[in-house]
């Protein structure tokens, strides 16, 4: 691909790139001017180049937030590569999405059915399902969407359909068929915006049927940190009875609650790059770089042998798991400079980028050889469990409402004497950042031995 090619496929960085070619003085936020500090010969270089690009909302540019020109054209295409009936950006990750999506449901639901809205959420959602709820004053159902006895009837139901474990849900025709026509479903797919691209394209969320759709696109794309995208469905228009301009007026009306009037031109940028970039690199709608590196991670997986994988269902992500000092193969690896997204007492997960080679695999293979070479290291891999096992789902008591509890006075006492308490925050340790008790929870001792590493002491209700 030359530059002309990409730039004209990616119109919010050809925008940039016209923009910061014709600006000589710049009378705009923000306040750098397009320049970094010179603190000393050649700092912040790298610097340079992104401040270079890094605008606000003005007459040359675009507003996310009532995008008509780059971002609109660019959110277009993005739609148009998923089959979306709409895309929208984010710089505010997944938790913007989220947030919008849940406001705009509860808002349409309630016009329609004249009645609050009912909520059935995933238990292995991210807090910030939890804190949208809070600010919303919704009280959700908890639920297991792979446990059919846990369905309740309602008019929104949320699913997180790729864990941080690389397990992808797989059974929402079997979900869909216990509710009503016009439920509608969301999906956090934030750990799985790539599978469209892949052979899993079918258990994408928008290939399923879901009404909304949230990829964190910096999770397993290329574009940078901070980056999402909520899409809507042209199935979502018929449930709600709405036009596709309506809904798509209705969630840029509920964005604009929650997000910042000043998003990130170099974030939007990274997004738009990384669109452009996929499109040039699909085969039979295949994004190549994700196939040629998921090859290599079954390349590395070799190492342990025949009879065990650390594979999951998502192919660029790992899961290793057995009776393994992970704290110290984490740290045997960080010496060798590799470092993994996470891991606990009982695994370690790796989540692999589009950009994984050959060079990669090799020191990765060299360093799981070195380490499990040593034999108290090998008699523990040989000791193995299947990496894909389902965790169960455990729900604490409820104790009072999720809104009366983010309200009411509370106190801070240490998480060993909290059993039996009502919880007043949001504690999910991460990783992987999953609700362990969710505001109006009551602690139970599964609950406070969970927590006793990162939160030694917690907020309870008082009395």
């Amino acid at each position: 691909m030359t530059k002309s090619e990409f730039l004209s496929d990616a119109p919010i960085c050809s925008m940039l790139e016209k923009y910061r070619k014709i600006s000589s003085v710049r009378l705009h936020m923000p306040g750098h001017g397009g320049k970094a500090p010179k603190l000393f010969d050649g700092a912040y270089e790298y610097l340079d180049a992104l401040m270079s690009v890094d605008v606000t909302e003005i007459c040359e540019t675009d507003d996310l937030l009532c995008p008509e020109g780059c971002i609109l054209e660019s959110e277009r295409k993005c739609a148009r590569m998923y089959g979306a009936s709409d895309s929208f950006f984010s710089c505010q990750g997944a938790t913007l999405c989220i947030q919008t999506a849940i406001f705009t449901v509860y808002k349409l639901k309630r016009q329609m059915k004249n009645r609050e809205v009912t909520f059935l959420c995933d238990r292995m959602c991210h807090k910030s399902v939890v804190n949208a709820m809070s600010l919303l004053g919704i009280e959700p159902e908890w639920f297991d969407p792979r446990d059919a006895s846990t369905y309740k009837k309602s008019d929104a139901v949320i699913v997180t359909t790729v864990s941080y474990y690389g397990e992808v849900f797989r059974s929402f025709e079997a979900l869909k068929s216990f509710f009503d026509n016009d439920t509608v479903f969301i999906a956090d797919n934030s750990h799985g915006s790539h599978l469209y691209f892949t052979e899993l394209k079918g258990f994408h969320p928008l290939s399923c049927g879901f009404d909304l759709v949230i990829d964190s696109v910096h999770k397993t794309l290329p574009s940078m940190t901070g980056t999402a995208i909520l899409h809507t469905s042209f199935g979502f228009l018929e449930k709600t009875n709405n036009s596709r301009e309506s809904i798509r007026e209705n969630i840029l009306s509920s964005m604009r609650v929650f997000s910042s009037t000043s998003p990130n031109f170099v974030l939007l940028a990274s997004v738009d790059a990384a669109l452009a970039y996929v499109r040039s690199r699909l085969t039979d709608g295949i994004f190549d770089d994700l196939k040629h590196a998921s090859s290599l991670i079954k390349q590395v997986g070799n190492v342990f042998g025949e009879q065990y994988s650390f594979l999951t269902d998502d192919p660029m992500r790992a899961v290793l798991r057995g009776k393994i000092d992970f704290e110290k193969l984490s740290g045997f690896l960080a010496s060798k400079g590799i470092f993994c997204e996470f891991y606990t007492e009982s695994e370690l997960v790796m989540l692999f980028p589009y950009s994984f080679s050959e060079k990669e695999a090799a020191i990765l293979t060299e360093a799981f050889a070195s380490f499990f070479s040593e034999k108290e290291n090998a008699s523990a891999i040989s000791e193995r469990i299947i990496t894909n096992k389902k965790k169960a789902y455990s729900f604490p008591k409820k104790g009072t409402s999720l809104k009366v509890a983010m309200v009411s006075n509370w106190e801070t006492v240490p998480v060993s004497e909290a059993e039996g308490r009502i919880s007043a925050e949001v504690y999910a340790p991460y990783p992987p950042g999953i609700p362990a008790v969710v505001p109006g929870e009551i602690f139970g001792r599964e609950e406070c031995e969970r927590l006793k590493k990162q939160f030694p002491k917690v907020r309870v209700l008082k009395n």
